[in-house]
């Protein structure tokens, strides 16, 4: 069994590799050339200044950057757009904030994201956690959209919030008022809204780039299923006392708390299940000479688990995805130990107490409707009696969970 989980989790990294990476697309050259091809979707946090390409599925793979693409796309909801622009990136850093309100603005090359395009168009740019707007009208130049923290007396945090005079002055139309600018917040979804507010009143088409997609920000799931376990014990000191148990079947329950991360097309979580285990078998111990007796060997073994990790979803259509969990693990152990006796007696002859460290484990799964999944995991390895430098264990388990989301 733990062979077919190895194998899945190989599977589904081929898969990703072979039909998420490359989606297609297009470029337009500095000699305004278009060409039709497959880009490499890193599904950017940080706006890139370059990606990769290919002409083919079976082509060779290239690179194109700032210095030789004028625009580039994937789909109807990713365009950057090159541009020279005087950007101000001060810091957003409370620690690290300074006492000059105005922004200080360096003139770079960049791509800019699209956010929305028509008669007045948005632009955004990321990184390294610093966000700006840009935007340019008929009859405006690209420009910034100044927002800056900065200091004032006493090291109260202050806000340049000058973009708001900005699009007031530049968006002027009859349904805009200076209350609805001034309500503003520096965000993707209250400056696109403006944006399209301004459109309506003006009835001038525009492209939205930025189509919002539904998220489910937080997802708790009750998550039953069955572990398949085995231990093997072995002591240094004593070469004959050592234990291959046998591969039980018990019962696990966890509760898992899932958070989808704010960017990436909804594709990245971190995930925290709390989770009840067990694991007990009993095994006889040939005695390692004619003058004693077999060792009656026992091991109880329950514990709290807490795998704390990150999700990846790839999406196969609207109602249907296969995800894959690398986990930090773990593993509050309660009243758990390893009991051996003389066969026919009832004198505890060693009583080893079972502790754990943390591991990790790995997952693959299918999830169907935001609401069922089922996922297979592995636990390659765990030690359960470091502590004791005469003996050493090796504890795995693969899993078989069952899921429901409640919310």
């Amino acid at each position: 069994m733990k062979k077919l989980a190895f194998c899945t989790l190989l599977l589904f990294t081929s898969t990703v590799y072979a039909q998420v990476l490359f989606e297609a697309g297009y470029f337009i050259t500095d000699s305004n050339e278009k060409v039709e091809c497959l880009i490499k979707n890193m599904d950017w946090k940080n706006n890139p200044t370059e990606f990769s390409y290919k002409l083919t599925e079976t082509g060779e793979v290239k690179e194109a950057s700032l210095q030789t693409v004028k625009e580039f796309g994937l789909g109807t909801t990713t365009k950057y757009v090159r541009f020279k622009v005087a950007i101000d990136k001060s810091t957003e850093n409370t620690n690290q904030l300074d006492y000059n309100r105005q922004p200080v603005f360096e003139e770079e090359l960049l791509f800019l994201e699209s956010i929305l395009e028509g008669k007045a168009s948005l632009y955004y740019y990321e990184n390294g956690g610093t966000a700006r707007f840009f935007y340019e009208t008929e009859n405006t130049e690209i420009t910034q959209l100044v927002y800056k923290k900065y200091l004032k007396e006493r090291n109260l945090v202050g806000h340049n919030n000058y973009y708001k005079q900005q699009l007031y002055n530049s968006l002027k139309c009859e349904s805009i008022s200076a209350k609805m600018a001034e309500g503003l917040s520096y965000s993707v979804k209250s400056l696109k809204r403006f944006f399209m507010n301004y459109h309506q009143c003006e009835n001038a088409e525009f492209e939205d780039y930025a189509v919002e997609e539904r998220r489910d920000l937080f997802n708790l799931t009750i998550r039953p299923g069955i572990n398949y376990s085995s231990l093997v014990v072995e002591s240094a000191t004593f070469a004959s006392y050592l234990g291959e148990f046998d591969s039980q079947m018990n019962f696990r329950l966890g509760l898992e708390l899932e958070l989808i991360l704010p960017f990436n097309k909804n594709k990245w979580g971190l995930v925290i299940e709390p989770t009840y285990q067990s694991y007990s078998a009993q095994k006889v111990i040939p005695a390692p000479s004619l003058a004693e007796r077999a060792l009656d060997t026992e091991v109880d073994y329950q514990s709290i688990e807490l795998p704390i990790g990150i999700r990846y979803y790839l999406f196969l259509n609207e109602n249907s995805r296969f995800f894959a969990n690398v986990l930090y693990t773990f593993d509050f152990v309660g009243n758990s130990d390893i009991t051996q006796k003389r066969l026919g007696t009832e004198n505890v002859y060693q009583e080893i107490k079972l502790k754990s460290r943390p591991y990790l484990m790995f997952g693959v799964g299918y999830k169907y409707l935001d609401r069922y999944s089922i996922e297979l995991r592995l636990l390659p390895h765990r030690d359960v009696l470091y502590p004791y430098l005469s003996w050493s264990s090796d504890y795995q388990t693969t899993s078989l969970i069952l899921g429901y989301t409640l919310f």
